[in-house]
């Protein structure tokens, strides 16, 4: 008896790059809308400074703007629409165009500077604006040339506000400006002051240009 072996039909299954391609497509599409909703979600309108705003100075829409802005990785760190309640301040100097942060914002009790207007023995540089952080030094010279001058810096980390307009100093170098200085300090500045030192403002950051 003779056996008849039917061949079967050999089918090798081959790679198709196209599949792969396909489901790269599929699963960026899904991803970049998946990003694009929870962009969405997270985005929200907060407050941003119009200009500078020194410390202790009241916030309100006056001197802020609302932004729309995705910040989902600082929710809670900012000031947002509907947070703006009357009568808080600034407890430090924001600069212009700065997102507001809510360590910030408080009560005047929380505001440990002041505002002073001091006589300067010499002028700041042309591009010094308001919000300037700023050290104030004094120079002690003995008029009878017995003991050597001497410099130091009687209010470190003072803020410069602007420059007073006004003729009662004499000397064409000197002027008159308004400054925001730590109240730990105040006594250091007045003692330098009523000693007859020679008051110097200098900016503690390099200007560009």
């Amino acid at each position: 008896m003779v056996r008849l072996t039917v061949p079967r039909a050999s089918r090798s299954r081959r790679f198709d790059p196209r599949l792969v391609i396909g489901v790269v497509v599929v699963v960026g599409s899904m991803t970049a809308g998946y990003l694009v909703v929870t962009s969405a979600t997270h985005r929200s309108s907060v407050y941003v400074t119009r200009s500078t705003v020194l410390a202790g100075t009241a916030l309100s829409e006056t001197n802020l703007e609302l932004v729309p802005a995705n910040l989902a990785d600082a929710r809670g760190a900012y000031l947002a629409q509907g947070s703006l309640a009357d009568g808080v301040i600034a407890t430090r100097t924001i600069g212009a165009g700065e997102f507001v942060p809510l360590s910030v914002v408080g009560s005047a009790s929380a505001v440990t500077s002041t505002r002073l207007v001091v006589d300067v023995s010499s002028g700041l540089p042309a591009d010094t604006t308001p919000g300037t952080p700023v050290d104030v030094w004094a120079t002690l010279s003995d008029p009878f040339g017995e003991v050597p001058s001497s410099s130091a810096i009687v209010v470190p980390g003072a803020t410069f506000v602007r420059t007073v307009e006004g003729d009662s100093i004499a000397s064409e170098t000197a002027m008159r400006v308004e400054l925001l200085i730590p109240r730990a300090t105040l006594r250091s500045l007045l003692v330098a002051q009523g000693d007859g030192a020679h008051i110097v403002v200098v900016p503690t950051v390099s200007q560009v240009g």
